[in-house]
């Protein structure tokens, strides 16, 4: 069984795997298995580190994979509060720092000049570092700006400049 934990903003973060080997076994039809599973309430910034999951909705989706091959996906909701100060930047505060960088700051500039609106994307947290990616939207496509930020200390790492088509915008907003 694979677990993954999305924030309300769609931000997936890293959990640990709860496969069990001997959960391993032939069923026959219409019979059912239950597994109890308990999470911590941190997650994994790398492969070795980890900080408190910030408080706010989440959503847990698991999935099996049957012997043929047909996946079964569920989902369900949950809130988390927590009572200590996050140990890393939300995905707010890395956007709102991301737009006070000089370059950014230009980026936006030059493209609202142009009457362009400018949309953020899914920002992901991997490895302690967040990448934040805004995008321009024009006739043609999109310019896209992504920029990488340590987690913790907020500073900045690679800016990196992009253009996407038409096409490849319309599976971006799928």
């Amino acid at each position: 069984m694979h677990i993954y934990l999305n924030s309300s903003n769609g931000e997936e973060m890293n959990c640990e795997s709860v496969l069990d080997p001997k959960d391993l076994k032939k069923m026959e039809p219409n019979e059912t298995f239950e597994k109890q599973v308990t999470f911590k309430r941190e997650i994994n910034v790398t492969d070795h580190s980890t900080v408190h999951a910030l408080s706010g909705m989440y959503e847990i989706s698991f999935s099996f994979q049957k012997h043929d091959n047909d996946p079964f996906i569920s989902l369900f909701p949950i809130e988390l509060n927590s009572d200590k100060d996050p140990e890393i930047l939300t995905v707010e505060q890395a956007r709102d720092r991301t737009k006070e960088k000089d370059e950014v700051k230009k980026w936006f500039e030059e493209h609202e000049g142009e009457g362009m609106t400018i949309e953020s994307e899914e920002s992901i947290l991997n490895d302690g570092i967040w990448t934040v990616i805004f995008r321009a939207i024009h006739k043609d496509g999109a310019d896209r700006i992504i920029i990488n930020m340590d987690a913790k200390s907020g500073e900045f790492g690679e800016i990196h400049y992009d253009k996407v088509g038409l096409e490849t915008l319309k599976l971006l907003n799928e």
